[in-house]
């Protein structure tokens, strides 16, 4: 039933109880309704369990107590009391409806109550904590009693369980006798009991009675007299609950006798005799079924003789003889071994034919009880030999039968000639090998873990692995994407790739070794964004990943251009490394940018040869750039990897500098009109222009100011004025001028 938040209540109710029921009302038309609680989800709770069952018969006048002990599967504690049994179905509804609960309790009889159930002096009662009920009977009758087990946890009620019996007054004139329960023991058949013979056999019987009772178990009959060998015994004694025991341990010579014993047990109640149980069992004694030896490992130890290991008997009486049995794929069973060494664990074959046939063993025990009896056969266990199936030139799939000398076998694989593991802890019977350089064979080992025989294959035959790398890589070149973003690598078209996986490697500037960063596909480009072009040159190979998953056969190594800029005189040099495209280089290219923005054109400075020097100076600076930026281009050779090549961007700024003229006329004729200087890398910048009376009469922070000659819009005069300049460059050197301008009209 689903989980819920509320549980459930179930309910059973049935009409009727006794007629002759004294101390409730109505019983014949008043039934019993049984009922469970499982509780919500949220509470979690086993129920207690009764362990006996209730007394039904009690004697008039003799004191009665009854153990109703239950027990709590979750630890909790249990507390015992009389409770009034719930009605059920009458008459007229023999099986009711179920209701919900509460649920209707029976009307005592008067002067019968839960405090009074059935009478006696003292009353009834029931102890809280053992659930002992002790009752005194003074009447005459049958009675119906309840009695309720409660579950407490931390002090809350949790469970209820109850019993709901009736309970028989009679006048005795002796007691219930003993209850004997069917034996346990080797081999019971119905009322047979079956015993092995060379071997002790014992049977256990569980009797009952009322605690106060004290019972003796005995057995007589033909085990207790036999032609041959020793005698059965007997045992066991106590009060209320007995084991007793039947034990014989006939000798091999007893194999087929059939006889009879009887077994008794009795109380020693004396009112008005002691009671006695009797009960007849038939007697077999058989020749013994011992397991058979089992085989674990069948080993080659050497070239041309197996070795088996066994796991021997216990020593038992009448061994007789260990007998091997071997077979193969192309011969029929037969004895290979006889051994009458009980203690012998092993033995070699020293010509088990060939291996190839797979030669297969067993092992049978046999016993003179009573005569060459054998054990059940034991199962065969076969020499392993791997199999290989080459699938690809690099990869193997080894194979073996399942190996049966125990069970779930974890397996090592071997190589030869070199004995060197190639897996372990191998479940199945297959294992796929990929190898891109072996020649010899395999085996198979493994551990027993019961006897601890090591268990060697045979090994295969001899096979090969091996696979020639494609041809030749080639790199094409590997140019540097704009604006020093990444490298676009090229390569030419790889033939004959095979089982192998391409791929490629880099060497960034600083880096010790190559990195694999690309498995290439049916694409002859990739743009490597993790390269850095900017820091010097970048390095590419080009490799094969075999099917071993080992990286080789690399190619020659190909790189980037590296440029490199050096303020030289009056110009800036370029320097750089030689690029790298298959079969040449024809003629470099030095391009600059137009502009400081780096969306503007490229201008071309000057071509060169590829074999004369890698250098250029450009002494063609210009004021209006504060940054210089220059690449190579290199043009190839025609061959088959027609693609040009780009070096890094370099950029470089020039040195801040300022010329100061001497003088200006602001006179309106169009030449010389205003005052400006012209400045050359200069980031800040200030101006100050005094007369001579050291009057300010200009200022600007602009590095491209120009001053008309007026003060507030009045013409300054003609005459020699003084000015301060100040200026820093991008790279944070400092110029500070002063000198004297001469304002002409």
């Amino acid at each position: 039933m689903p989980d819920n938040n509320y549980g459930y209540d179930i309910s059973w109710a049935r009409c009727c109880r006794n007629a002759s029921i004294v101390n409730i009302i109505n019983p014949n038309i008043t039934g019993t309704t049984i009922t469970v609680r499982i509780p919500p989800t949220a509470s979690c709770d086993n129920s207690p369990v009764f362990q006996t069952n209730p007394g039904i018969a009690l004697c008039l006048g003799l004191p009665y107590t009854s153990f109703n002990t239950a027990l709590d599967p979750d630890g909790d504690s249990i507390s015992y009391h009389l409770v009034t049994p719930y009605q059920g179905g009458g008459t007229n509804d023999p099986i009711p409806e179920p209701v919900p609960p509460p649920y209707n309790e029976v009307f005592w009889n008067p002067p019968y109550n839960l405090a009074n159930i059935l009478g006696g002096n003292p009353a009834p009662t029931i102890n809280n904590s053992s659930g002992l009920l002790t009752v005194n009977p003074d009447i005459n009758g049958q009675f119906a009693i309840g009695i309720a087990a409660k579950s407490w946890r931390n002090g809350l009620l949790l469970t209820e369980i109850r019993r709901d019996f009736q309970l028989n007054v009679v006048t005795c004139l002796a007691d219930l006798p003993p209850v004997v329960t069917p034996p346990s023991g080797p081999q019971v058949n119905d009322t047979e009991l079956i015993f092995f013979a060379g071997q002790e056999n014992c049977f256990s019987f569980n009797i009952s009675d009322s605690p106060d009772n004290f019972l003796v178990f005995t057995a007589s009959g033909d085990p207790f007299n036999p032609s041959s060998g020793q005698a059965a015994s007997y045992n066991g004694a106590g009060y209320g609950n007995v084991v007793g025991n039947l034990c014989w341990a006939p000798d091999c010579s007893m194999a087929g006798f059939e006889g009879s014993v009887i077994i008794s047990s009795n109380d020693n109640n004396n009112c008005p005799a002691p009671n006695y149980t009797y009960d007849t069992f038939l007697v077999k004694v058989i020749p013994p079924t011992i397991k058979s030896p089992e085989i674990r490992c069948v080993s080659e130890l050497e070239p041309g003789s197996v070795m088996i290991n066994w796991i021997s008997l216990e020593p038992i009486p009448g061994f007789s003889r260990y007998e091997i049995f071997r077979s193969s794929l192309i011969s029929p069973e037969s004895i290979v071994f006889t051994s009458t060494d009980s203690t012998q664990k092993s033995w070699i074959d020293t010509n088990p034919g060939n291996l190839d046939d797979l030669p297969t063993y067993r092992i049978q025990a046999y016993f003179n009880c009573p005569n060459d009896n054998p054990t059940l056969p034991s199962s065969s266990v076969s020499l392993l030999k791997p199999t290989i199936n080459l699938t690809n030139p690099v990869q193997a799939i080894i194979s073996w039968n399942p190996y049966t000398g125990w069970p779930n076998p974890e397996l090592t694989l071997w190589q030869y000639p070199n004995q060197s593991i190639i897996s372990d802890n191998i479940e199945g019977s297959s294992f796929t090998w990929n190898n891109c350089d072996f020649e010899g064979t395999v085996r198979l080992t493994g551990t027993d873990p019961l006897s601890g025989c090591e268990m060697r294959s045979a090994e295969s035959d001899s096979f090969r692995m091996y696979l020639d790398p494609p041809g030749n890589l080639i790199g094409c070149t590997a140019s540097v994407l704009m604006d020093n973003q990444g490298v676009l690598v090229k390569w030419l078209p790889i033939q004959n790739q095979a089982e192998f996986t391409p791929i490629l490697a880099r060497k960034n500037p600083n880096e010790s070794d190559f990195q694999i960063i690309h498995e290439l596909t049916s694409s002859l480009t990739f743009m490597d964004l993790g390269a850095k072009p900017d820091q010097g040159v970048v390095e590419y190979k080009l490799g094969f990943i075999n099917p071993c998953g080992i990286s080789g056969d690399w190619s020659d190594p190909f790189h980037t251009s590296f440029l490199s800029l050096n303020s030289q005189n009056a110009g800036f040099q370029q320097s750089w490394t030689p690029s790298f495209i298959f079969e040449g280089v024809e003629e470099y290219e030095i391009q600059i940018r137009e502009t400081e923005d780096p969306k503007s054109p490229w201008l071309v400075l000057n071509r060169q040869a590829a074999d004369d020097y890698r250098t250029f100076t450009d002494y063609q600076f210009l004021t209006s750039r504060e940054i210089h930026c220059y690449r190579i281009r290199a043009y190839p050779v025609p061959a088959a990897c027609t693609t040009d090549s780009w070096s890094n961007t370099a950029c470089i700024r020039p040195s801040a500098s300022f010329t100061v003229p001497g003088a200006f006329s602001p006179n309106g004729d169009g030449l010389n009109d205003f005052y400006k200087i012209p400045t050359y890398a200069v980031d800040q910048f200030q101006i100050k222009i005094f007369d001579t009376w050291g009057n300010l009469v200009f200022f600007s922070s602009d590095k491209y100011f120009t001053w008309d000659g007026n003060l507030r819009g009045t013409p300054c005069p003609e005459g020699v004025y003084m000015y301060v300049i100040s200026a820093t460059g991008f790279e944070e050197q400092s110029i500070h001028k002063n000198g004297t301008i001469t304002l002409i009209r």
